[in-house]
């Protein structure tokens, strides 16, 4: 019963009744506060995560230096292609490397859509970085199971694109085609094969004790072990660093060589299958009618990063001259050497 009949006294608990209202909306407010701080807990705590500093990382101690700038006057535009699911793209992992470009005189674009002639048409050199034929969505550095676009490892390119990145670089183009290991070998397989050259697709070792050991997951490059050709590219430098990646053949001059006990472990997994490497490259140079071409089998050698524990590798590693072989194969696509 909600009361007394009409013309009856109040009930004696008539105080709880009016109070009830006021009682019921404290709690009403206090279950807000509740809630409020509940969401606000989650939102630091994520945000806390966030902010963590682990995995493969850039590097934010290093700075780009370049004592005498290559343009000084005219600055030719560096596209860096984020149109294809890219693990490295100027405003994440490369952008130490972008920093650089910046730093020698060139003028920085990125290249968001699918490639054709007109899209193509502003940019001196197009830089290609571990494209991939799908992506996973991520929160900082967590991938999230939601996945976007195909599979990793799925070509990256239509075969529109690869035919007109083919015409622009025979008109005079220049690309800087990147792809590390599995599984960017195989999304960047059928370009790189439009260009003669034959990717791996897998992830190189060696020995560990070789002559071109630099360290766990390291190979190096030097004029000494004789793994680092001659070429306007590789003039003046002594040692290069790659980190792990994969291995290139075909087409063109090979500018680092991987040494004869190197081996190519190549998916399809669980269990990958060793093949011999020895004698293939981790970077080549060719032209193609008017244009250039340079095709890196490792990603990480020419930008400045941090791995799981914090130690670098990179550009920023002590040492190696890293840097200068970042700089110069944009100096040879541009013209500059």
């Amino acid at each position: 019963m909600r009361g007394f009949s009409s013309g009856s006294t109040r009930c004696p608990n008539s105080r709880v009744e009016r109070a009830s209202p006021l009682i019921r909306g404290s709690l009403g407010r206090l279950s807000q506060w509740l809630l409020y701080g509940i969401a606000a807990v989650f939102v630091t705590g994520a945000a806390a995560l966030l902010l963590i500093p682990f995995g493969q990382r850039v590097d934010p101690s290093w700075r780009p230096s370049v004592a005498t700038p290559r343009y000084m006057a005219d600055h030719p535009i560096i596209c860096f292609d984020e149109g294809h699911y890219n693990a490295h793209d100027a405003g994440d992992r490369y952008r130490p490397l972008a920093g650089l470009l910046q730093a020698d005189g060139y003028r920085i674009g990125r290249h968001g859509t699918g490639f054709d002639a007109a899209s193509l048409a502003g940019c001196d050199v197009l830089v290609i970085a571990n494209a991939a034929g799908g992506g996973r969505l991520t929160l900082g550095p967590f991938n999230l199971p939601i996945r976007r676009g195909g599979e990793h490892g799925a070509p990256a390119f239509l075969d529109a694109e690869i035919a007109a990145l083919r015409r622009w670089v025979e008109d005079g183009g220049n690309l800087l085609l990147v792809a590390d290991h599995a599984p960017f070998g195989q999304a960047s397989r059928p370009l790189a094969e439009a260009f003669g050259v034959q990717m791996g697709g897998g992830f190189v070792e060696i020995r560990p004790r070789g002559p071109a050991a630099g360290g766990p997951g390291e190979i190096l490059f030097t004029a000494t072990n004789g793994l680092l050709r001659p070429h306007p590219i590789t003039a003046g430098l002594q040692r290069v660093k790659s980190f792990t990646g994969q291995s290139l053949a075909g087409a063109g001059e090979a500018l680092l060589v991987l040494p004869p006990d190197a081996v190519e472990y190549v998916p399809p997994g669980p269990r990958l299958r060793p093949v011999p490497a020895g004698g293939r490259a981790q970077a080549i140079a060719l032209t193609r009618g008017a244009g250039r071409v340079v095709v890196l089998g490792e990603a990480g050698m020419i930008t400045a990063q941090l791995d799981d524990n914090g130690a670098k590798f990179g550009m920023n590693v002590a040492g190696i001259d890293n840097q200068q072989f970042a700089l110069n194969p944009f100096h040879w696509l541009s013209r500059a050497r």
